[in-house]
């Protein structure tokens, strides 16, 4: 027969088997036994580009460089390579640390392509790239209108090149074979003068001849012309009727005015423009409180963008203020909850939608409930009427998930909800057991982490969300706004306290977005847009590491 400790020893042998067993259950349940994963299949931070999957987190347009969608791209742009991306934690894709390396390349390749194929173009062109003004030849120092122009930091070769091809299209006018002889003439376009020759009929044209005339480089071009107009009688005519003109007009003449709608960047040779003084692009982006995560990104990415976008990191209440403020035009971009996002579909869906295709993933979010342990709170579930949940300031994206909650499922319409910081939040729980408080926030949080240290004298705990009818809640298209996910155990070994064996934390995620405004993309450009997805793509895994950390 066997000992009573034998005996013993099977019992606990069973128990401990029957334990692991049902964590094997609930690990099938709801996916994955370490990490804060999904059971269901997350979407990737970065999606490829020319992908045909109707979910990806970002369009793009067959002729777009960057990875949000470019509705005027060029025609001679093309696709940055495929992005090359790791799994991370939290089922999240995260950036290969040299992706943002590998995208610089790409569009520096792309402007000496640029470069080579504009300047081949004319016979006399000798390669000369400057450094910095001083190196300019001494006639396009002098110009006027180079002294006074500044072009945006962002701003290539290719964008130049792409600024004279579009004004020519607007006005019709195309350049004869015979007029790519110089590229630049004093600092000016070497195609200028040719095509105010051709429009001398437009008043704002012939204008802007007359104030130009004096200059070297005007001189240069006449002379270039009227070697043409030897073998052509075209041009012939239209040199003595441009003469004819110009002397009949008077006036002061003043080299720094060009016809309305004619940007310096279609007057002046590209080369010269390189060097030109720069002025920094200005992206204002909404964040969160000013020690929250969202700051930090914003802080992350303004170091990172530095030498081209001047990052504004603006700190808010929370993602339903940051979308508030872009559909005013006080922000030109945020990062916050893809389902707050959705939510504000109801005040202005045309935005909505238009965000969809101007949207990264940067990582997923947990959402965490804790509450007094006195209160015997262990799931959602357990709330009714006489509990009340603190879900953050009024504004915050804890909010907003909290009435998507609600909208989920009904029962939770009986709890009383109150807004409150999450200092006021955390003294209420731990004073009245009948308080819980509600934010979502990433596992690398400290607060949260402030919380667990409380936590182990205050007898606080973390509430299960394992509520089927969360998950199935969708967006205004159709896809999935939460997913099951888990809290790794002993990352709060507080809140996460159990008698035996340590079990991680069923809960529910949301992704964190960055956003840009389409309005911000219309004005600064393809090439402003490339610049910040790089320093996006920069930052990326530090903001995923800021949010979750090595767990």
């Amino acid at each position: 027969m066997f000992s009573k400790k034998s005996k013993i020893l099977a019992v606990c042998l069973s128990v401990s088997f029957l334990l692991l067993t049902v964590n094997a259950v609930f690990a099938a349940s709801y996916g994955g036994s370490r990490g804060f994963s999904s059971s269901r299949s997350t979407s990737s931070a970065f999606k490829s580009l020319g992908s045909s999957s109707s979910k990806q987190n970002f369009k793009t347009s067959k002729t777009s460089s960057s990875l949000f969608s470019n509705k005027s791209g060029s025609k001679n742009s093309s696709n940055i390579p495929p992005l090359v991306t790791k799994k991370g934690f939290a089922g999240t894709s995260v950036f290969d640390k040299n992706q943002a390396q590998v995208t610089k390349q790409h569009k520096a390749a792309m402007a000496k392509n640029a470069f080579a194929s504009d300047v081949g173009k004319f016979k006399n062109y000798k390669p000369q790239v400057y450094k910095s003004k001083v190196d300019l030849p001494k006639n396009a120092q002098s110009n006027p209108l180079f002294s006074s122009t500044r072009v945006k930091s962002t701003d290539n070769y290719t964008t130049f090149s792409n600024n004279k091809q579009k004004y020519y299209n607007k006005i019709g006018w195309a350049p004869k074979p015979y007029m790519y002889t110089n590229s630049s003439y004093g600092g000016y376009d070497g195609l200028l003068f040719w095509m105010m020759l051709d429009s001398m009929g437009d008043m704002a044209m012939m204008s802007a001849l007359y104030n130009q005339s004096n200059q070297p480089g005007f001189a240069e071009w006449k002379a270039e012309a009227e070697k043409q107009a030897k073998t052509d009688e075209k041009v012939a005519k239209q040199l003595e009727e441009m003469n004819a003109k110009l002397a009949a007009m008077e006036g002061e003449k003043d080299p720094s005015k060009l016809p309305e709608g004619m940007l310096p960047d279609v007057a002046l040779a590209n080369d010269a423009l390189l060097v030109a003084d720069k002025e920094l692009v200005k992206f204002s982006i909404a964040t969160g409180e000013a020690k929250g995560i969202y700051c930090k990104g914003g802080n992350l990415l303004k170091e990172a963008a530095k030498e081209t976008i001047n990052v504004v990191n603006i700190n808010t209440a929370g993602t339903m203020e940051n979308i508030k403020l872009l559909d005013q035009g006080k922000v030109d971009g945020f990062i916050g909850q893809k389902d707050s996002i959705d939510s504000y579909a109801s005040v202005n869906p045309t935005l909505v939608k238009e965000l969809r295709e101007n949207w990264i993933t940067l990582y997923k979010e947990p959402v965490q409930l804790i509450a007094n342990r006195k209160s015997g709170i262990k799931s959602i579930t357990d709330l009714d009427s006489e509990h009340t949940v603190y879900v953050g300031k009024e504004g915050s994206g804890s909010e907003s998930t909290w009435i998507r909650f609600m909208l989920a499922n009904p029962d939770y319409k009986k709890v009383n909800t109150k807004n409150a910081d999450q200092a006021d939040a955390l003294k209420a729980v731990i004073k009245d057991p009948n308080a819980v408080m509600f934010f979502v926030s990433g596992l690398n949080s400290a607060f949260t982490k402030a919380v667990d240290a409380i936590a182990a004298t205050e007898g606080l705990r973390f509430v299960k969300i394992n509520d089927r009818a969360i998950t199935k809640s969708e967006s205004t298209t159709g896809e999935e706004l939460f997913s099951y996910a888990k809290i790794p155990a002993k990352t709060f070994p507080n809140l996460q306290k159990r008698w035996f064996f340590k079990r991680s934390t069923k809960t529910v995620a949301t992704e964190s977005v960055f956003v840009v405004s389409p309005k911000w993309i219309e004005k600064n450009g393809k090439e402003a847009l490339d610049d910040l997805v790089s320093a996006v793509i920069d930052v990326q895994p530090k903001i995923y590491e800021a949010a979750n950390g090595e767990l």
